[in-house]
Order: structure tokens, then C-alpha cells, then sequence
């Protein structure tokens, strides 16, 4: 259950929603399944694009498990992350905050936190497909994740329980589309309900180095930060002795649920054929047509994760 009042504070953008379940005080209560109805609603309506009739195909590569899916949306979705958002015809679409390149309009859910609210993203790989994005449209995708990112993190976990996965692609090496700070959250369905599966089960097999931590009890922001600064401190050591912008971490991903976080060190985004984000790390892998997941076949997933990584030292 998510309430508007507390977790979630800025009013649901839909009179249908908001008509049905307004409280005694004024507030709205939404179901996860209120929300999925709007984001279907937003499909229908071009707001948002995703592919209904998207394909997914799983292959064992190399020890490894992979799940590629392959959705017409990918095509659409921007990829140079210094051009503003335009509309399918063309014309460019008004930023919703200042500093923004991530257009929101219509799709926005709610505030989380103080710091960030939450929103549809507008090409979805899955229904639904949210992003965490920072009330404050200058901050930039390049920077460290801080402690208002992991509350907001953990608000969104309240609200909408713990069937998802969080993720973070810091910097355009690590598969960033857009520079406006943002995380994205998922449905955790990939693997029959295992996102986690090659880390637990294949872990000899994966080519690259990451940094792991279990959070067992320690379910909070502040245990979390902590984690995940450990974690950037080893990906600098790893990069050697290159020194680090001020206001910039190294390029890393971020993938966590409320009983993990995984730090993945990145130096490419891609083989200059195809392009890897967070999920694809764990073999999640999107892709815009039939001829994309050829290439990655091609190129052998194994190869490209461990090109896009730094290779693991065993």
C-alpha cells in the first residue's frame, strides 16, 4: 500500500485514481494495482511506450544465464544524453524542472522523501517501469549516490513492498541514457522470480569484478550508504592511479533489493555495437530488435560483459 501522505506525499496525477480511493483525511491510498491500471491507461495513451508484445529469449552462455528481451520501444529511446527529449513528432518537449533532460509530463506518481519523486519511465522494459528521480533537475547522473538517494530508495520500498529491483547506471560508461540523477526500479520476475541467479548459482562464471554486501537486519539507508561508499572506495583502487573529478564518482552500477547491494566497476558502455546497462550485468539483457540480440550472440555475452567490466582476478 502507498499513501500520498508520508512516503509519498505529492497528489496521484488521475482524478479516476484519486476520486476512488481518497481517505477520511484527505489522502490518497494506491495499490500497486491502481498503479499498473494508470501506467496501462498512459500506454494506451502514447504517454508512455511499451511494447505489450515484446519477446524473450533465454540462453545458457558460457556458464552463465541469460534473458535477453527484445521491445520495438528500445528503438525510440534517446541515446545521446547531451539533446533535449522531443515528442514523436519531433518537436522538442518543454523540460518539466530546470536542468532536466527527462521528460516527466503526465506520468509523474508522487514525491518520495524530501529530496526525490517518483515517475513512470517514459520507455519501459517492464510493466511497470518506475525512475527515482531528484527533485532537483541540475543534479547529474555522474555524481555518487548520497544519503537523500537511499531514503528515497527505502521510501520506495515502503510503498511498494519488496518485489523490485533498484538500479543505478553512474555515468555514461556505466549505460546512462540521461544526465537528470535518477535510479530505476523494476518488478523482480526476471530468472522465475531470481534476478540474483548467476551471482548465486554461476558466480565462477562471471568475467567481471563486483563488490557484494548482504545486509541481513541492517535494512536502512544510513547501513546502505555505508555499504555502497566501501564499495566505490575499492572500485577507485581498482581504476588505479587515475584521480577523481570533484563531484564525480568513477563510472559504477548500482543494482540492490532490501537484503543486498551489488557495486559493479565499468569502463565501457559498450563493444561500440551493443550497449550494456546495470541488468545486463546479471544477464538481463535489453534489446531493440531480432538483429541486436544477433549481435550480442555474435560478439558472445560473456566477452562483452567482461569488456565492459574489469576482468575478474581469480
Amino acid at each position: 500500500m502507498m499513501t500520498v501522505e508520508g512516503s509519498i506525499r505529492q497528489p496521484f496525477c488521475d482524478s479516476r485514481v484519486a476520486s476512488e480511493h481518497e481517505s477520511e483525511e484527505g489522502c490518497m491510498t494506491l495499490t500497486e494495482k491502481d498503479t499498473v491500471a494508470r501506467f496501462d491507461r498512459l500506454v494506451d495513451a502514447g504517454i508512455i511506450n511499451y511494447d505489450y508484445t515484446q519477446a524473450t529469449e533465454y540462453r545458457r552462455i558460457a556458464g552463465l544465464d541469460f534473458e535477453f528481451r527484445v521491445s520495438k520501444v528500445l528503438k525510440d529511446k534517446p541515446a545521446d544524453t547531451t539533446s533535449p527529449p522531443s515528442t514523436g513528432n519531433g518537436s522538442v518537449v518543454p523540460k518539466q524542472r530546470p536542468g532536466s533532460d527527462i521528460n516527466t509530463h503526465g506520468s509523474e506518481i508522487g514525491q518520495l522523501d524530501e529530496s526525490h519523486f517518483l515517475t513512470f519511465n517514459g520507455y519501459s522494459c517492464y510493466r511497470p517501469h518506475y525512475l527515482i528521480l531528484t527533485l532537483d533537475g541540475h543534479r547529474r547522473q555522474w555524481e555518487p549516490l548520497c544519503i537523500d538517494d537511499f531514503r528515497a530508495v527505502y521510501a520506495f520500498f515502503e510503498a511498494y513492498g519488496e518485489d523490485y529491483l533498484v538500479f543505478f547506471n553512474g555515468g555514461v560508461e556505466a549505460g546512462c541514457s540521461r544526465l537528470h540523477k535518477h535510479l530505476q526500479a523494476i518488478p523482480n520476475e526476471s530468472f522465475d522470480g531470481n534476478p540474483w541467479r548467476n551471482l548465486d548459482e554461476n558466480s565462477d562464471a562471471m568475467p567481471f569484478t563486483y563488490f557484494e554486501k548482504k545486509l541481513g537486519m541492517n535494512l536502512n539507508p544510513e547501513a546502505s550508504l555505508a555499504a555502497y561508499t566501501a564499495a566505490l572506495e575499492m572500485v577507485q583502487r581498482i581504476r588505479g592511479c587515475e584521480i577523481p573529478q570533484q563531484d564525480r564518482a568513477p563510472p559504477h552500477n548500482v543494482i540492490m533489493d532490501r537484503d543486498r547491494i551489488l557495486v559493479i566497476p565499468r569502463r565501457a558502455a559498450g563493444n561500440g555495437l551493443v550497449g550494456v546497462n546495470a541488468m545486463g550485468m546479471l544477464g538481463m539483457i535489453w534489446t531493440q530488435s531480432e538483429e541486436s540480440l544477433q549481435l550480442w550472440l555474435d560478439a558472445g555475452p560473456h566477452t562483452v560483459l567482461e569488456h565492459v567490466g574489469f576482468p575478474r582476478r581469480v
